[in-house]
This record gives structure tokens, C-alpha cells and sequence, in this order.
């Protein structure tokens, strides 16, 4: 995209301030890239608008970790959503993927993992148990 972005420059970067900054493109949330040129046309962004009250320290943290990010609450708020979100569905496929395989019907005994995990860190330690426990269905 060519044209001007309208005085969004990356700071930190060569080309803060200056006489002569570069034209830059914007990338916003990773969702629309925008210039002076096509932020006319930009009516609704693919985004949603969402807010939410906040207990005083909460609030009060988050502004100071996006002090120290040097970036927006908003985007520090994103990016803690965006990761309990990840680590909820990676919950979810491992709770899904452990229901799988007890939909099988082998299973370790209580008493083999006892032994297993009281060997571990000893000089006696044992392998992994195996399958010892067959629950026939039908």
C-alpha cells in the first residue's frame, strides 16, 4: 500500500520524529492494515467493540504493565484474552484427546501409578507403568 500513514510511526525506531519520517502502514490488532488512504474508506472494522468494568487494582495494574510494555491497556487486555483463550482450547482438545483414549478401556491401576510415582527420583526408579486395567464394554 503507498501513501502517507498520517503521523503513525513506530517509535523506538530510526524513523521516529524527525524532519523526514518514512510513510508507514499501520497494522491494527493484526486485523486491517490502514494509510490516509484507505481510512476514509474504513467504516466498521472486523473487530467488535467490547467493555467491561474492572475491580480499581486490576485497572490500576493493567495500566502500569502497559506503561512498562510501552502499549495500549487495551492491547495488553487483548493479548491476556487471546492467551486464556489459547489455553482453554488446549485444555479442552487434552481433556477430549483423554476421553478418547478411556473410551478404549485401558487403563493404569491406582496401585502400579503409586509404585511408579513413590519409585520417582529414587535410585530404584521404575518405567512408566503399561495398561493393566481392561474395561470391557458391550
Amino acid at each position: 500500500m503507498a501513501g502517507s500513514c498520517g503521523g503513525i510511526w513506530v517509535k523506538g525506531g530510526r524513523d521516529w520524529g524527525g524532519d523526514n519520517p518514512k510513510p508507514l502502514t499501520y497494522l491494527l490488532l493484526g486485523l486491517h492494515c490502514l494509510t490516509n488512504d484507505t481510512l476514509p474508506k474504513v467504516r466498521h472494522m472486523s473487530s467488535a467493540r467490547f467493555s467491561l468494568r474492572l475491580e480499581p487494582d486490576l485497572k490500576d495494574w493493567l495500566e502500569e504493565e502497559a506503561k512498562r510494555k510501552d502499549r495500549s491497556a487495551g492491547y495488553i487486555a487483548i493479548q491476556a484474552l487471546q492467551n486464556f483463550k489459547d489455553a482453554t482450547e488446549a485444555k479442552r482438545q487434552l481433556i477430549e484427546r483423554a476421553m478418547a483414549e478411556a473410551d478404549q478401556g485401558a487403563f493404569v491401576s491406582e496401585e502400579a501409578m503409586t509404585k511408579w510415582f513413590l519409585a520417582l527420583g529414587t535410585e530404584h526408579e521404575l518405567h512408566e507403568p503399561d495398561e493393566d486395567v481392561v474395561v470391557r464394554r458391550g
